[in-house]
């Protein structure tokens, strides 16, 4: 494999990773003009949900619980609510174990 071909995978890669980031931030802001309290059954039925969910298993599919545990970081903390905290619902299973030793404590 030539150095190029290393490069342009390397390119790929990052380029997916922004876009599925840059979604996952789009959806999780139209997803709290509706509040993200809400049960299960109607998150489920909202098409920014299903977007924000789509988003963070691409995610993990890309860089595993720690991508997604960035990801959550990040959006959580450029949104007004600055609390990453839904992500520990809307993201449950994708992200690392809460108690595992690299996760990422998104709760004071």
């Amino acid at each position: 494999m030539r150095a190029d071909d290393d490069h342009t995978d390397l390119a790929q890669h990052f380029s997916s990773l922004f876009a599925t980031y840059e979604t996952a931030r789009k959806a999780y802001g139209a997803l709290l003009t509706k509040g993200c309290e809400r049960p299960d059954t109607e998150l489920a039925r909202d098409p920014a949900y299903n977007e924000l969910l789509a988003a963070g298993v691409a995610l993990y599919q890309i860089g595993g619980p720690s991508a997604v545990d960035a990801a959550a970081k990040r959006i959580g903390a450029i949104h007004p609510t600055r609390d990453g905290s839904h992500f520990l619902r809307l993201w449950h299973g994708l992200m690392s174990e809460p108690n595992h030793t690299n996760s990422i404590c998104l709760i004071n």
